[in-house]
């Protein structure tokens, strides 16, 4: 229990440290000797400068950052006088984005009152959209000048919300705002201090029921309300005297300058730590959860971090498929009826995704079921025909029915076809009509040729300019089909109305054919090439290009492919049914070898697709023993009354 507190403490003494390196480099000073350099350029031959890691010690930037708002009264790009209460950051007559200001005052930045109180989840809410308009992604096809101010203010942004948000840092900031500077050790605790956080921290340890819990919990929170109105009262009135006579004294040594008040919001800081903890767990608390509440902390969990409210754990459903009579000739021992291409679940993985496989010849409820659970699907390319029931066709004409209605009721689900996946998105948005025809693109490696306004796109908007450059110059995508859709069909059949149509590629024999899609309505993309190809498969006399721009320009899709699932936040009900419907617990095999055009099949047979057959068959087994028991002790019980 003394290490925990110990450990907590010099925790927070260590990141004080580090908020001070911080400064020191934002304050252009070298960390070796503190001393300010004259040029507002950093000196990167002191080996311990630090910048966040937006400066690089061999490169030298070709400008300086604005230090101070007095010094920029005009827009740099179209040089207009600006209004530095409202266009600090960013130009009202040209919108480029300004050099940042570090001098600005946090509590302006984040466009809430200068106060110790304050609401943290607007807050939180604010930071989300100030980071929302400067993240560096936005600007990689701007102006260098642009992309550096875009990092600096996302830094500057980031360090102002840590600030605020807790306790310490924000009233140690509002002390600087006065021109008061606390001591950076903690040597100034007494032994009643410390004693007093012991015990607190006991009394959580000791804890035997929850109800002891909720009065500790109570306790607690009239403490916390009790210390932050306390200092709340002295910025406000700027007071500092009555703070360390009423609220702070009683806790340390009173010779000391200055030093009660830290040591005060370090005691909030505790008090607030172990509020958070009950709140977190609510009714719901247990003694165990609540000794393992440091454990389950997430770097993930923290805004700071994920500054967009990512998903960071997507997992994306990858359609099976009808064996082909190659393979399944090759395994006359084994029943296999589906497989997946290991390929498509690699590119799932290698953005940061995971993958759930889901069996054709399910009932829809199956469907339905599963897509509460995952985050999107990824509907692969492959040679299976759509008229074959019971299989592909059916099974996509749920996603796809089950996706429309689940983005219709606000539920972000995207869908992404490859190939053969990007075929049956149009054909179930054309039906009754068949919008494919014939065409000979077969092992041919091929540049994109962009349509107008293509850059519109959600598909391409935020493409970087080298990856467009790599598109549109060189053969980097891999096709492989026999079938394709024209701008002459979709315009008869008013497809343009539902899709966008961003690229056009000409076949071996000189069709056009279209090659990227996205819906004007829904998240839903489709490519008649295959990126994952030019990441994954290596058969040979295949066309596929694998040169190191072939890999930057594919890594893109799938790149984009798992961010729109990280905007969808659906997880399962626990971590074993998870486990237990992952890709992990199947293992491909080698067909490379045996003649197929994929490296790696995960093969499946009647077992494997009946697994969620037997869960629901589990499930049923269950209530009816509980009901069955449940009905046995009555009857037990009226035959002994």
């Amino acid at each position: 229990m003394k290490r925990f507190f110990k450990t907590n403490l010099s925790i927070h003494v260590r990141k004080t440290q580090w908020v001070a390196v911080q400064t020191n480099v934002m304050q252009n000073r070298c960390l070796c000797n503190s001393t300010a350099r004259p040029s507002l350029h950093l000196d990167l031959e002191c080996k311990e400068i630090i910048y966040q890691g937006l400066v690089n010690q061999q490169q030298r930037r070709s400008y300086a950052p604005t230090i101070s708002s007095t010094l920029v009264k005009e827009c740099w790009n179209c040089k207009k006088s600006l209004d530095m209460a409202i266009e600090a950051m960013m130009c009202g007559n040209c919108h480029h984005l300004q050099d940042v200001d570090k001098d600005i005052n946090y509590f302006n930045l984040m466009n809430i009152p200068q106060d110790f109180s304050l609401d943290a989840q607007s807050l939180t809410k604010r930071f989300r959209q100030m980071q929302s308009i400067v993240h560096p992604d936005k600007f990689s096809n701007k102006s260098s000048r642009e992309q550096n101010n875009s990092a600096d203010w996302s830094s500057l942004i980031n360090k102002a919300y840590k600030t605020l948000l807790i306790p310490i840092e924000r009233g140690q900031y509002l002390l600087n705002l006065s021109g008061l500077q606390l001591p950076q050790d903690n040597s100034a605790l007494n032994k009643e201090f410390l004693m007093e956080m012991m015990e607190r921290n006991e009394q959580v340890e000791e804890a035997t029921n929850i109800e002891d819990l909720k009065k500790l919990s109570k306790r607690l929170k009239d403490d916390l309300e009790e210390k932050v109105l306390e200092l709340n009262r002295a910025f406000n009135d700027s007071n500092f005297e009555t703070l360390v006579q009423r609220a702070v004294i009683p806790l340390i040594n009173s010779s000391l300058d200055r030093t009660p008040l830290a040591l005060a919001m370090y005691s909030i800081f505790f008090l607030l730590f172990c509020q958070l903890c009950f709140q977190y767990f609510g009714n719901e608390l247990t003694l165990a959860y609540a000794k393992s509440f440091v454990k389950k902390l997430d770097v993930n969990d923290d805004p700071a971090v994920n500054i967009n409210n990512e998903n960071t754990e997507p997992i994306i459903g990858v359609l099976s498929q009808e064996i082909s009579k190659l393979i399944a000739s090759k395994f006359p021992e084994r029943n296999y009826k589906s497989y997946i291409a290991a390929s498509y679940v690699k590119f799932v993985e290698s953005s940061g995704g995971r993958v759930v496989p889901i069996w054709i010849g399910q009932p829809r409820e199956y469907y339905e079921d599963i897509m509460t659970k995952i985050n999107g699907v990824l509907l692969p390319g492959g040679a299976t025909y759509f008229n074959q029931s019971n299989g592909y066709h059916d099974a996509g004409r749920y996603i796809y029915e089950i996706a429309i209605e689940m983005n219709d009721k606000g539920i972000h689900f995207p869908l992404w076809g490859t190939c053969l996946g990007f075929e049956l998105l149009v054909y179930l948005s054309a039906q009754p009509n068949e919008p494919r025809t014939h065409c000979s693109s077969r092992a041919q490696a091929l540049p994109l040729e962009f349509e107008k306004d293509y850059d519109k796109s959600r598909l391409f908007a935020n493409a970087s300019a080298d990856v467009i450059h790599i598109l549109k110059t060189y053969p980097v995508t891999a096709n492989f089909h026999l079938y394709c859709l024209t701008q002459e069909t979709f315009a008869a059949m008013k497809l343009n109305e539902i899709w966008r149509v961003m690229s056009l590629n000409h076949d071996w024999n000189g069709t056009e054919f279209i090659s990227t899609i996205e819906h004007l309505r829904y998240p839903f993309y489709g490519t008649q090439f295959h990126p994952e190809k030019n990441l994954f498969e290596f058969v040979k006399k295949r066309n596929i290009t694998h040169t190191s721009l072939a890999i930057r320009a594919s890594q893109y899709f799938g790149n984009f492919m798992v961010n729109e699932a990280r905007r969808n936040h659906q997880y399962f009900a626990n971590r074993t049914e998870e486990a237990n419907k992952l890709i992990y617990n199947y293992n491909p095999i080698n067909t490379g070898i045996l003649g197929s055009s994929f490296q790696q099949q995960y093969l499946f047979d009647d077992e494997d697709n009946a697994s969620d057959t037997v869960d629901r068959l589990n499930k049923s087994l269950i209530i009816f023993s509980i009901t069955s028991a449940y009905t046995a002790l009555n009857l037990s019980r009226e035959v002994w009354l």
